[in-house]
């Protein structure tokens, strides 16, 4: 009686749980503690990749083991966790053998999550669960005055920033608020304000690697590259195993054309993890840099921005008749391009591209990305859209572009020389079976905050940091 009433007084909101431990002896351990908490559900992995071969699944609570073997090691697989979508938000509890807490700061720059030593007792679990469900509750509870700060109008007493910095000391679990505004501000393009918040956090709390992190976005958003990197570079030496992080050291790199550096950071995390595609792309890029600024014999010098580079080294590729190569390069430089004009520029190539090498249909896709991306700041797009549309049409077999002996007047292939419009091709089609995936220029603009855009998950794990690596 004593241990069901114990039960009923812990039974929190956890539901279903997922445990990563390859020890038969010890899951069945962790799966009689789960069951004390009053966890019904605790699915047991060996290793984590099936875990996130799982195209849609839910859990309230996972279980890491922090020396798991196989491909993903403790550090690839919390990184991963921690920057899926699935499961960004979600309370991790981490359990290792001997524990030196150095080993471990990479879990301090993450709200919900938890370390226990291994052997632990189920007491020690418990509180560790617990601790857990009482973070993500005061999370929750605090999305109204939270939503009141954002959404009510600036004080002239208390500017926001000052309210805010009121709120996180009065917090029991300050990182997710600090989380929250940050990226809240940089979701609403509000850099300055964005600026003023963290740094006074760092300055009071210079350790703060969660802050350093976040000023390091804003910073790189705002234009102030070299600032970014200054800040990132010392939250790594704080931190030095948060793979999004490294990554975004190499974009800042990669931006500045600093290709040494960038191919470093790119390579420090496919050393971790191969599977990060934003991290693969970059390398890429910068090994495709590296190869053609070695062509031209100009020892890694660049004369070049970076936006500039890169599409000089698309237009070469597709001009020497690489026309995968070149495509494939232009839309890994799309994931690094934020500026929508530029991406217009950068989609405009690729339709020229297509165009060159007769695949009109693609050609007609990119052409109208670029005229929808680039509006009225970059329009040449529109003329290619206007033609090809005319002899567009369904069939059974996909969309057509019918031959026409018309076309637009030869245009000039941004940042290179003339194109020459192509020879026609008496028809060509292209299966609906092999779709082409759609780049969306960044064209939001500051707004006020709905309340049903408070999206605390997605501002908890930075999913709403698209374009940040």
């Amino acid at each position: 009686m004593k241990i069901s009433v114990l039960k009923s007084k812990l039974a929190l909101g956890f539901q279903r749980a997922a445990a990563i431990e390859a020890d038969a002896h010890f899951a069945a351990q962790i799966k009689g503690y789960a069951e004390d908490v009053g966890v019904p559900s605790l699915e047991v992995f060996h290793d984590a990749e099936p875990l996130f071969r799982q195209d849609q699944t839910h859990y309230d609570l996972i279980i890491l083991d922090w020396n798991a073997k196989g491909p993903n090691s403790g550090i690839t697989a919390f990184n991963r966790l921690r920057h899926d979508p699935r499961f960004a938000a979600v309370p991790i509890l981490v359990i290792s053998g001997f524990v030196d807490r150095n080993d471990f700061r990479l879990l301090e720059e993450f709200a919900l999550t938890r370390l226990v030593e291994k052997p632990f007792t189920s007491g020690v679990f418990i509180e560790a669960v617990q601790s857990l469900q009482h973070e993500l509750d005061w999370v929750h509870a605090h999305e109204k005055p939270l939503r009141k700060l954002l959404l009510g109008p600036e004080s002239t007493t208390m500017p926001r920033v000052k309210k805010m910095h009121k709120l996180l000391q009065s917090a029991p679990y300050p990182a997710p608020l600090l989380l929250m505004f940050g990226r809240y501000l940089s979701r609403e393009k509000r850099w300055s304000e964005a600026r003023d918040f963290l740094q006074d956090v760092v300055r009071e709390d210079r350790g703060n690697v969660l802050a350093l992190n976040e000023l390091g976005k804003v910073l790189h958003a705002s234009g102030l590259h070299r600032e970014a990197i200054s800040v990132l570079k010392e939250a790594d030496t704080l931190s030095p195993d948060n793979l999004k992080r490294i990554c975004h050291l190499g974009e800042l790199h990669l931006h500045q054309c600093e290709l040494g550096d960038a191919k470093q950071k790119f390579e420090r995390v496919l050393t971790l993890d191969d599977s990060w595609e934003r991290a693969q792309r970059g390398y890429d890029l910068t090994v495709n840099a590296l190869e053609y600024l070695q062509q031209k014999s100009e020892n890694g010098s660049v004369s070049q921005s970076f936006a500039s580079l890169m599409n000089t080294i698309g237009i070469s590729k597709v001009h020497s008749g690489r026309l995968e190569e070149g495509i494939e390069h232009y839309e890994s430089a799309l994931h690094f391009i934020r500026e929508p004009e530029i991406r217009a520029k950068v989609m405009f190539n690729m339709g020229l591209g297509y165009l060159r090498h007769r695949v009109e249909e693609k050609a007609l896709l990119w052409f109208m990305r670029s005229a929808r991306t680039g509006g009225a700041q970059f329009s040449k797009a529109n003329a290619y859209v206007t033609e090809l549309t005319q002899r567009t049409m369904w069939t059974d077999d996909g969309l057509r572009v019918m031959s026409d002996n018309s076309g637009v007047h030869e245009t000039q292939v941004h940042d290179s020389k003339g194109l020459a419009a192509p020879a026609r091709k008496p028809e060509s089609t292209i299966s609906p079976s092999a779709p082409i995936s759609l780049f969306n220029g960044d064209s939001s603009e500051p707004g006020i905050l709905e309340l049903e855009d408070f999206d605390t998950d997605a501002l908890l794990s930075g999913i709403a940091e698209e374009g940040f690596c």
